[in-house]
């Protein structure tokens, strides 16, 4: 016979111990993880009567132990953010202007200067010579220096020089820039003038103001001579003139003496 009394319930209740609160382990590291120790212990006590009574009844006492363990969370991430006023990252600075464009005559006359070209001329052999250096005439006939136009003294990119040449079979100075001209001229049993063969640069195609430099050619004309004693002779006499000029009216009054036109053969400078 089974019997539970009132007194029993309370001797349970005396018995039972239920931790208050959760024993924490002591705080060491943050890293270190935090356990909870709950501990519960339930006691159940069961009272045997026989029957018929024999004696005293029997108690069996059973306690019971239930422990709980808790962890606490791996450790957490701390992220710091700073509060401020944002400014904006300024624009990239606009790109440099693109230089300006050099002006190929100012650079001429910045690493070069321009000099003048003379004429001159012999009578005897009706010869025009061209040349920059005055000093360069040692007689020979010739005379008369007249200034005609101008070269650059150096070289600059874009010039092309203005050569002078000599045939002395026929006593006739000649100059160009021109390509095919040069060739034509040393098709034709023309040297390079020993005295100066460059006159100097000159710019193609009127640049930089350039004027056109016409080319003028007499040829072979009737030569009278008048003796003293009246006589006149008239024959044939070889003249190879070439005469170079910038100005139009010189170039009709060349025409009107027996020039004939040879066109453009270089570009100078007035």
């Amino acid at each position: 016979m089974k019997l539970t009394s009132s007194f029993l319930l309370a001797a349970l209740c005396a018995l039972q111990f239920v931790a208050s609160s959760p024993a924490e382990l002591p705080y060491r590291d943050r890293d270190e993880p935090t356990r909870t120790r709950t501990r519960v212990i339930e006691v159940t006590e069961t009272v045997t009567d026989p029957d018929p009574p024999v004696g005293p009844p029997t108690r069996t006492v059973t306690e019971t132990e239930r422990i709980t363990v808790t962890q606490r969370p791996p450790p957490f991430t701390v992220t710091v953010t700073r509060q401020g006023v944002c400014t904006p990252r300024p624009p990239p600075p606009p790109p440099p202007p693109p230089p300006h464009p050099v002006d190929p005559c100012q650079l001429a006359l910045k690493h070069s200067r321009l000099v003048q070209v003379y004429q001159y001329y012999n009578p005897t052999a009706e010869d025009h010579f061209y040349t920059t250096n005055p000093n360069r005439i040692n007689g020979g006939g010739y005379a008369g220096r007249t200034p005609v136009f101008k070269v650059y003294e150096r070289q600059v990119p874009g010039t092309l020089p203005l050569r002078a040449f000599w045939k002395g079979q026929t006593r006739t100075h000649a100059v160009s820039s021109f390509l095919k001209t040069i060739q034509s001229f040393y098709k034709g049993g023309f040297v390079n003038e020993p005295n100066q063969a460059i006159l100097g640069y000159v710019w193609p195609g009127g640049k930089c103001g350039g004027r056109p430099l016409q080319q003028l050619y007499k040829g072979v004309i009737n030569y009278q001579k008048k003796y003293p004693q009246g006589n006149v002779y008239t024959r044939q006499r070889g003249v190879h003139d070439r005469i170079y000029t910038i100005h139009q009216g010189q170039v009709d009054n060349l025409k009107r003496q027996g020039y004939k036109s040879e066109g453009i053969t270089a570009w100078v400078m007035p």
